[in-house]
């Protein structure tokens, strides 16, 4: 016999190499299998901000590169965000073949629902009425009349000329020119806690079966800010199915510091302003003067103010 020829004798030669036959569809499988673990994350409209917001909330909630995704898995990490992030009004995650694709819309503000409560207006300081604009209620002080703190500018309830109690919801703004002072007082030597400089940073890759340590693991010490951030493991420009987490442990510690009179000046007028802004949200500032008091530990700032604001406020009426 010279040659053989033919399908059976030439595969015979492939005898006992199974691998070979049983390679393809294992190769096969693995493709089919490997599309249930989140290859990329991909955010639709999002600014870069808000992709590093919600990529953080999603590697808390456990969604990560390199996970075994399910629907259920799925379904657990978005209601899971939605409950963190309440700044979001509306959050989708669909996955399919190992991409998952974060769609959002941030939340719209809720209008505000007028309350059925009676009420009525008072001035909030003492102060001489420039202007009025009311829309419900009946108005008790007019433009050119000085008030009290607590006096009623807007009533609720009001007798007719057959003394028949009419009533009405409170509702407008009295404008009026008010003169306040505001004391702060600012340390000149405080403590505070500040970083030491001693900084230390300890990693380990998380992966869809658990995680791996990189060193030895401890517990942080006392008086150390610990944060994380993460890190998604590439080769040649592909994700792999891997994520470096790294802990970074900042100390602090205790410091005294001594101001300036430069920086203690500005630290008071900071405050000061920031008092009169968050009492009258729309004061218009008209004149101003200050006066300092320069302590051995402690700066006395006083800021006298003249402005125009509203100052009516809701008093409930039992």
């Amino acid at each position: 016999i010279i040659k053989k020829t033919g399908v059976w004798f030439h595969l015979r030669r492939y005898r006992g190499r199974f691998g070979l036959v049983a390679g393809g569809p294992l190769f096969l499988a693995a493709v089919v299998l490997l599309q249930n673990l989140v290859w990329d994350v991909h955010y639709v409209d999002m600014t870069r901000h808000q992709q590093v917001q919600i990529g953080e909330a999603l590697y808390e909630a456990g969604v990560f590169e390199g996970m075994w995704m399910n629907q259920e898995q799925l379904q657990a990490a978005e209601q899971q965000l939605l409950q963190k992030a309440e700044q979001l009004g509306w959050l989708s995650l669909n996955f399919e073949k190992g991409r998952l694709v974060v769609e959002s819309a941030p939340a719209q503000p809720m209008p505000d629902i007028e309350g059925d409560e009676t009420i009525d207006l008072i001035a909030a300081e003492d102060g001489r009425i420039i202007s009025t604009n009311i829309q419900e209620g009946f108005l008790l002080r007019t433009a050119g009349q000085t008030v009290s703190k607590g006096e009623v500018l807007v009533s609720t309830h009001k007798e007719d000329r057959n003394q028949i109690v009419r009533s009405a919801h409170a509702k407008g703004t009295v404008t009026a020119l008010v003169q306040k002072t505001y004391r702060c007082e600012q340390p000149l030597v405080y403590t505070a806690q500040a970083a030491t400089g001693k900084t230390s940073s300890h990693y380990q890759v998380r992966w869809a079966g658990g995680e791996i340590p990189i060193g030895r693991t401890a517990q942080p010490p006392a008086g150390v800010q610990v944060s994380a951030c993460q890190r998604q493991l590439t080769l040649a420009g592909f994700a792999l199915p891997f994520t470096l987490e790294e802990t970074l442990w900042v100390g602090y510690d205790a410091q005294e510091f001594q101001l300036s009179q430069k920086a203690a000046r500005e630290f008071a007028r900071y405050a000061c302003q920031k008092a009169l802004w968050e009492e009258f949200p729309d004061a218009q500032v008209k004149t101003s003067e200050e006066t300092e008091t320069w302590g051995q530990n402690v700066f006395v700032y006083e800021w006298t103010v003249q402005f125009t604001a509203n100052i009516a406020r809701e008093q409930r009426v039992e």
